[in-house]
């Protein structure tokens, strides 16, 4: 039962790792995504 219930935790714990690990990836993309957006605006708006 113990077993178990430490492989469970183990488990949880790589989840949150995962999710975190994700999360940052999805941070720095969606960072990456509007430093361009905003550089193309800068690009887009001083060419008019």
């Amino acid at each position: 039962m113990l077993g178990v219930q430490f492989n469970f935790l183990v488990n949880e714990v790589k989840k949150k790792k995962l999710e975190e690990k994700n999360g940052i990836i999805m941070c720095c993309g969606y960072f990456v995504f509007l430093t361009c957006y905003a550089s193309s605006c800068a690009v887009g708006t001083s060419t008019w």
